[in-house]
């Protein structure tokens, strides 16, 4: 049977499916609804802190409390060479006591020796059980634990 388009009762166009199939309606539905998504993308990255930011509107960037709008803002020193991983921390970050970091530092060393005592006893246990997969899972925490506790001396 031929596709009507054209309704005889009311005149109107008849979309039946015998018209359309049904992939092709939801391919264009799809299209339609698709190209409503598409945004434009901005990035914006904070003169003071180095804060990235994404959005979908374009924006100026805010003039921070302690310059002068009239000044320009300060630049950043591209020249400095730093250590590969080291981050610098901003003005305003609170720093520690020495005598307090060396209290944290000597705290964070016993509760890895703990950890270490600890997971030789599980290794042992492990050993003692034939249990593959936690001999192994056993040992790489403590060859981890031994580094971390490395790196604290």
């Amino acid at each position: 049977m031929p596709a009507r388009l054209v309704s005889e009762k009311s005149g109107y166009v008849d979309f039946t499916m015998s018209c359309f199939s049904k992939y092709q309606l939801v391919t264009v539905a799809l299209l339609t609804v698709s190209s409503m998504a598409v945004a434009e993308v901005y990035r914006r990255v904070d003169p003071v802190t180095g804060q990235v930011t994404f959005t979908n509107f374009p924006s100026t960037p805010k003039v921070s409390p302690a310059t002068d709008p009239g000044e320009p803002l300060p630049k950043v020193r591209r020249d400095v060479a730093k250590a590969p991983g080291a981050t610098v921390a901003p003005r305003n970050f609170p720093k520690v006591d020495p005598v307090e970091q060396k209290r944290r530092d000597a705290d964070r060393l016993q509760i890895l020796k703990d950890e270490l005592v600890a997971e030789q006893q599980a290794l042992t246990k492990a050993e003692r059980e034939n249990n593959a997969d936690a001999t192994q899972r056993h040992r790489t925490n403590i060859a981890s634990l031994q580094r971390e506790i490395v790196a604290i001396r």
